[in-house]
């Protein structure tokens, strides 16, 4: 099913994650997109279709289940940034059990048929965490 609209975006993602439909959530990325791994697997940017190959991959491989909200949508044109906060909970390669919890921020494109697809990706890109204390930055 494609993304008509561009919160649809995440709501296939977490679909695809849920069904552990691989070739569903790569489908979802441009050809060219990026994704920003997990920071527990390094943190680094997987991009291309390879890359999302792998990062989705890991995802799925979890046998996940995927709650997610986005809490906004800012669209100029063909492009919109989303924010969402998701968790997945799951099942780690171990067999013990894996929960996952972020805000993520992810840059979507309208694309020439209408429909929308990932450029960038940031899973854990809003996470509070990840924020500077305003006392330590310098003037």
């Amino acid at each position: 099913m494609p993304a008509w609209e561009p919160q649809d975006c995440d709501h296939l993602l977490a679909k695809a994650f849920n069904e552990q439909d691989l070739a569903a959530a790569v489908e979802l990325y441009e050809p060219a997109a990026s994704v920003r791994r997990l920071a527990h697997l390094g943190g680094e940017v997987a991009t291309g279709d390879t890359g999302i190959r792998e990062v989705m991959a890991g995802y799925v491989g979890l046998r996940p289940h995927m709650d997610l909200v986005v809490h906004h949508v800012t669209r100029s044109g063909d492009i919109a940034v989303l924010r969402s906060q998701w968790r997945i909970t799951g099942t780690g390669a171990d067999g013990a059990p894996v929960e996952l919890t972020h805000h993520g921020i992810e840059v979507v494109r309208q694309q020439p048929d209408g429909t929308w697809k990932f450029v960038i990706d940031h899973p854990y890109g809003a996470d509070p965490e990840l924020a500077v204390p305003f006392e330590s930055l310098s003037a």
